[in-house]
């Protein structure tokens, strides 16, 4: 039937090409700096990472330290396009930059033999549809992050983001996010999610011929192995529905989580 097709490509669409629509990221002005140096930090959505296009803005800017003490940005500046944060970091070790969750539009996803679809704008009309379709509120539901590591500390063998949908990045070897191949791993309510697409992005990748970014699927374990990496500076995305917190205003979450990350040349 019709509207099985033009669900099919859509749930295509949505679902298996998390990178397609603006990706929300922060990038450090560097990834590793000396005790006391004042870090800067671009925030901002843009489909052409890293060229900035609509400024990211939060209530949520924090700055995690080695002992998980939360810490302000000494300055926040929203511009058109992008979000200038600043701080001064003063004690060695890994520090994790984080926009917190931000919950953004909302709007309507059709349920349809167990498959999300959106509806509207981006999405599918209403129309295409069929009539048993459940009809289902949405929001979304941001989280954009980036680690530094401060002072003559070991490199991190292990990054993970924040949130309900979390980003890991790790390896066994003691400099293994200056090194890859890496494992990269997304877990949701702290359970692994297997099946899921993260998506590669690469600085500057669409003048490379990269397109918007190169999906990986995650397996049972809600991991995968990603390939030797050259010297650059990437972003991990996923994306995830599901049902909302009790107490939320819609049915569901369109989660969307971000980690920017460097691989060194030594």
């Amino acid at each position: 039937m019709r509207w099985r097709t033009l669900l099919s490509g859509a749930a295509a669409v949505f679902l298996a090409a998390p990178a397609m629509a603006h990706a929300g990221f922060l990038l450090p002005n560097s990834f590793a700096v000396s005790e006391g140096a004042t870090v800067s930090v671009q925030a901002s959505f843009s489909d052409a990472f890293p060229n900035p296009d609509v400024a990211l803005v939060s209530d949520h800017f924090a700055i995690h330290a080695p002992d998980d003490h939360v810490l302000a940005f000494d300055r926040i500046e929203t511009l058109s396009a992008l979000t200038v944060l600043e701080a001064a970091l003063s004690e060695p070790g890994q520090y994790r930059l984080t926009t917190g969750e931000r919950l953004g539009r909302k709007g309507e996803i059709a349920r349809v033999s167990g498959d999300y679809i959106r509806l509207g704008a981006n999405g599918v009309s209403r129309a295409s549809v069929p009539g048993n379709a459940e009809i289902l509120s949405a929001q979304t539901a941001t989280v954009s992050e980036a680690f530094v590591t401060v002072g003559d500390v070991a490199p991190a063998t292990h990054l993970q983001t924040s949130g309900r949908l979390s980003i890991s990045l790790s390896c066994g070897d003691p400099g293994c996010i200056k090194r890859a191949p890496l494992q990269a791993g997304l877990v949701f309510d702290q359970a692994p999610l297997a099946g899921a697409d993260l998506s590669l992005i690469t600085a500057y990748g669409k003048y490379r011929g990269l397109g918007d970014g190169v999906p990986f699927l995650t397996g049972p374990d809600g991991q995968t192995n990603l390939p030797l990496l050259p010297a650059g500076v990437y972003v991990l995305m996923a994306r995830h529905i599901a049902p909302a917190p009790e107490g939320a205003q819609t049915d569901l979450r369109s989660y969307s989580t971000t980690l920017t990350f460097e691989i060194r040349s030594n």
